[in-house]
């Protein structure tokens, strides 16, 4: 039953992020064709001031999750906990809105726009923390409800009624308000009508360490503001952010691991991980290539101009790739470490415990990239170096900096835990994929998806993605004894 559960968490985590990343596509897409470059970076600008300002809930959300994940009714405390936050949030960021507004020649009204999307989703936040423990699954059905609702209120919005930017957040806000409501909805049987000050105290002992993560979640997002107030424009933003539309492509299939670190939580082992990994792998491999190969293609269907900008995307499906890799170190990590099952957790645990070290760990990561960031901004802009090029250095940095962090949590999680990860069973789906990618750069000759309309840009880049996955699938389907297994699994599941 557990194995059941946890490919349910998967399926659907995963089937959420490729419902979100479709049609995520097509809200990016017409939006940057409704926008201009600098309009396009300054939504990129605006959304990640807001998203600073509702950091404050990675403070409590982990711990809160691994409490949901064990069942115990804590509602009541979570959202005690973050009022003052909430609160707090909405100071800062209107604090903000002026400098914030005068660094990269935007009206101040225009940033405060990011105040209808902060609200909903500081709630969004603390709710699905619960409900990651509680019942993953339906965090990712809460994702597709946000994204669908995103794409319709765009089209109304933005295309019909033309509000251009101000759409765009009335859009997203409508949508955070209708996710945070299904997700109350899931989560009320965690309701409990009273505050539990042994467990807010806990969270509060857990939460200086926990600071840690949330510096780096604050550095990690840190390179678009300084690409923006450094070249003093929104313009680089537009096409860094086009570049991480592509390259966010194959972290959704890191989705389809969804759940395994609460699995690891309540007592699973290394045939959990094996399973999560070959099924996760059997789709991002062949979408690592498949991104590279298409990425000037994808570029073009947001906007002709970005597909200049394809091997900064091609960069970035690398890195993702990686992360995804990171992501099961991460989970084994955590999910392996016990510290936090007794009440009386001292600071000493926390300091000791397995997910601290992993928090130090991607900080210090994120800290050289930001660094490396910096530097390049500046000492290019002065030089006058073209803007790809700047791009370009920093999507090396990025990726450098992934390869750096994913090699220290494969060590500490060799040196920690007696779980691995058989890399070496993915040999068959590299092959698959490379064959494929071949396949689909020839047809690329007869099919080019760089047309003048965007329908017929659409058209041909679909034809070229089904060509590659049929392609793939039949060759996984002779190499791989595995994959073979995972179809009778999934029909088993599904029968």
């Amino acid at each position: 039953m557990s194995k059941v559960r946890l490919r349910l968490s998967g399926v659907t985590s995963f089937a959420s992020q490729i419902v979100g990343y479709i049609v995520g596509i097509l809200f990016a897409t017409m939006v940057s064709r409704r926008l201009s470059e600098r309009d396009f970076g300054a939504w990129a600008y605006i959304g990640t001031i807001a998203s600073y300002a509702i950091l404050p809930t990675d403070l409590f959300g982990q711990w809160i999750t691994r409490d949901a994940a064990r069942g115990r009714r804590i509602f009541g405390s979570a959202l005690t906990i973050h009022l003052p936050f909430f609160l707090a949030s909405l100071l800062i960021f209107i604090a903000l809105s002026e400098p914030a507004a005068t660094a990269v020649n935007l009206s101040r009204d225009v940033v405060l726009l990011g105040l209808l999307v902060l609200i909903p989703l500081f709630f969004k936040n603390v709710l699905e923390a619960l409900v990651k423990g509680h019942a993953y699954q339906h965090a990712g059905i809460a994702v597709m409800i946000f994204e669908f609702t995103k794409l319709v209120a765009g089209v109304i919005l933005v295309v019909h009624l033309r509000m251009g930017l101000t759409g765009v957040f009335v859009a997203l806000s409508l949508s955070y308000i209708l996710q945070t409501v299904y997700l109350i909805i899931i989560a009320r049987e965690l309701f409990y009508n009273w505050v539990d000050l042994g467990v807010v105290k806990r969270w509060l002992r857990g939460s200086i360490f926990t600071m840690i993560g949330m510096f780096n979640n604050y550095l990690s997002a840190l390179d678009i503001l300084l690409m923006s107030v450094i070249t003093g424009s929104t313009l680089v933003t537009g096409y860094w952010q086009a570049a991480l539309i592509i390259g966010s492509l194959v972290k959704t299939s890191g989705f389809l691991m969804g759940g395994l670190g609460q699995r690891l939580l309540a007592g699973g082992s290394q045939k959990d991980v094996d399973k999560s990994l070959s099924f996760t792998m059997t789709l991002s491999i062949p979408m690592l290539f498949g991104a590279i190969v298409l990425s000037d293609a994808m570029l073009w269907i947001l906007r002709p101009v970005y597909s200049s900008a394809w091997i900064i995307a091609s960069l970035l499906v690398v890195s993702s790739f990686l992360t995804v890799l990171h992501r099961f170190y991460y989970s084994i990590l955590g999910g392996t470490d016990t510290f936090d099952l007794r009440e009386d957790v001292s600071f000493k645990d926390y300091a000791g415990s397995r997910v601290f070290l992993g928090m130090k760990t991607s900080l210090a990561t994120s800290l050289i990239y930001v660094v490396s960031a910096a530097t390049l901004l500046t000492l290019m802009s002065k030089a006058g170096v073209n803007m790809l090029i700047i791009l370009t250095a920093l999507a090396i940095a990025n990726l450098l900096t992934t390869i750096a962090s994913l090699l220290l949590y494969h060590h500490y999680v060799s040196k920690l835990t007696s779980i691995r990860l058989n890399i070496r069973g993915l040999i068959p789906n590299f092959k698959a994929a490379s064959i494929m990618a071949v396949m689909v750069a020839l047809l690329r000759l007869i099919i080019d998806p760089r047309a003048p309309s965007f329908l017929e840009s659409l058209q041909a880049l679909l034809m070229l993605i089904a060509a590659g996955a049929m392609v793939y699938f039949l060759l996984l389907w002779r190499l791989s004894p595995s994959f073979r297994s995972l179809l009778k699994d999934i029909h088993a599941f599904i029968s």
